[in-house]
């Protein structure tokens, strides 16, 4: 049951990651033609056409950057539900603790 449940959460993502691809492109293009038609009717050679997709870009850039962060709200509230803590991160150890103490001191070609 666990790995239908794994299969199924996979499909889902992928579909979300495709669905929202598509919206990207088919929103930038949307406004790529509107700005090219605006821009032969008023004359104003590429103005028009760059202005609504510089426009059309950061507006989906703010909205993928707001439904990422409240997709993460809703994890971590599911998750401390769900009695899971958060472990703190280790630090990495400095390079020389972790070198054997016979190798402690020594340099890459350097004495014994």
């Amino acid at each position: 049951m666990d790995r239908l449940r794994a299969r199924r959460e996979l499909h889902r993502g992928f579909g979300d990651a495709l669905s929202r691809a598509f919206e990207f492109a088919a929103t930038t293009g949307i406004f790529l033609a509107i700005g090219f038609g605006l821009d032969r009717w008023l004359g104003t050679t590429p103005l028009l056409m760059i202005v609504l997709v510089v426009f059309a870009l950061v507006g989906q850039f703010v909205k993928l950057w707001y439904a990422y962060d409240a997709e993460m709200r809703r994890l971590e509230r599911d998750r401390e539900l769900a009695g899971f803590t958060v472990a703190p991160m280790r630090t990495a150890a400095r390079p020389e603790a972790r070198r054997s103490p016979a190798r402690r001191g020594r340099t890459a070609g350097g004495p014994a």
